[in-house]
């Protein structure tokens, strides 16, 4: 038994050692479209959301000077991405996730890429950092990870379709 959670772990350093992130470029949009599918078929999909691939396309380039690929074996398996949003109250800088998706075989590797882009963004001259979670991800596991990152909640929201 212990040998076999030695040869997982180690495995698990070896691919966590294996990744490499890069600042998204509008030449990776095409490749991202996967990943957005992925996030589509396993989390939008519960509030009757779907993907229209051209429209996921053209969000993305929106998005893609403030993106960043985890990549692993030359393929793109997680993404970052988001948005400054100004506060008009204090013109403070604030930067809006609005997807961090990781394929499942490589979540372990998401605390590497968010710790990516919360350096970015203190390089960025970003005074705070604002993450999301969909309530049917894993919502207590995810609050409590972001809560131990320092993170705070701030907002819920709700969706009907009208």
């Amino acid at each position: 038994m212990e040998r076999s959670n030695q040869m997982r772990r180690g495995r698990g350093e070896q691919m966590q050692n294996s990744y490499e992130i890069k600042p998204g470029k509008i030449e990776d949009v095409k490749a991202v479209v996967p990943l957005i599918a992925e996030f589509t078929e396993e989390i939008l999909n519960d509030y009757g959301m779907g993907m229209d691939p051209e429209v996921a396309l053209k969000a993305f380039e929106h998005f893609v000077e403030g993106s960043f690929l985890l990549w692993y074996k030359g393929k793109p398996v997680g993404v970052f991405a988001g948005a400054e949003i100004k506060n008009h109250l204090t013109k403070e800088r604030i930067f809006s996730e609005q997807i961090w998706f990781l394929s499942k075989p490589h979540r372990r590797a998401g605390i590497k890429l968010l710790k990516y882009a919360e350096d970015w963004c203190r390089a960025q001259g970003y005074t705070s950092l604002i993450m999301a979670h969909m309530q049917n991800s894993n919502a207590s596991k995810i609050k409590a990870f972001y809560e131990r990152s320092g993170y705070m909640p701030i907002e819920t929201h709700y969706l009907k379709k009208i």
